[in-house]
């Protein structure tokens, strides 16, 4: 986070004439798709533990996103840049790591999960610049950035509010019939999650924040 922070208050320094990207935006999209798809790998081997070809994987897509980044010249392509080489850096050593101490895990958190948490926040923030600042879609993750200024709130929402609202209207019980099966029942996560979203970017738009 401070690496990340410096980086970001570096960047804002700089003239909003420089933070263009001044080459073809092709490669930027190829570069937003391999984020992403840094983040699917990862969790999808590591929960499948098959960690080497996991490594493997992220490691092409590091070295990859390493060359489309290479050279840059204005300030959010150089800002673009070390969130890859960062984000490749903590990734890559938190898979090296990932064999030790009984593997990833959260409780109680290991080596790697600090690692690799870091270096797919790094990569996360290559994704959401190029969306935001380079292709200017801010309005498409809109709702996201709301949910982000409240973060406290979108925390325990869920538990203190969404869920004992769906409990009293018994909207709960009615889905737990009905989304029963395991891709419905990710659909109605989804519209949990949703209406969670819905209900954080109110608040903020209303000023209301809870802060620690």
């Amino acid at each position: 986070g401070t690496i990340a922070g410096d980086l970001i208050l570096k960047w804002l320094k700089q003239t909003h004439d420089d933070r263009e990207l001044s080459r073809g935006k092709g490669r930027y999209a190829v570069l937003a798709i391999l984020m992403i798809l840094s983040v699917v790998v990862v969790l999808a081997g590591l929960q499948s533990r098959h960690v080497f070809l996991t490594f493997l994987i992220c490691s092409g897509i590091a070295l990859a996103a390493i060359s489309i980044t290479l050279k840059p010249q204005s300030s959010t392509e150089k800002l673009i840049r070390q969130f890859v080489l960062w984000g490749g850096y903590w990734l890559i050593l938190g898979l090296l790591f990932e064999p030790f101490e009984g593997g990833i895990k959260k409780d109680h958190s290991t080596l790697s999960y600090y690692f690799v948490t870091s270096g797919l926040a790094f990569y996360l923030l290559t994704f959401f610049t190029l969306l935001i600042d380079g292709f200017k879609k801010q309005k498409w993750v809109n709702l996201l950035i709301l949910n982000g200024r409240n973060p406290m709130i979108a925390y325990v929402g869920m538990a203190n509010f969404i869920w004992p609202i769906l409990y009293l209207t018994g909207i709960k019980n009615l889905a737990a019939g009905i989304f029963s099966t395991p891709w419905t029942a990710f659909i109605w996560s989804v519209i949990e999650t949703i209406l969670l979203a819905l209900f954080v970017s109110a608040l903020t738009r209303k000023k209301l924040f809870w802060k620690t």
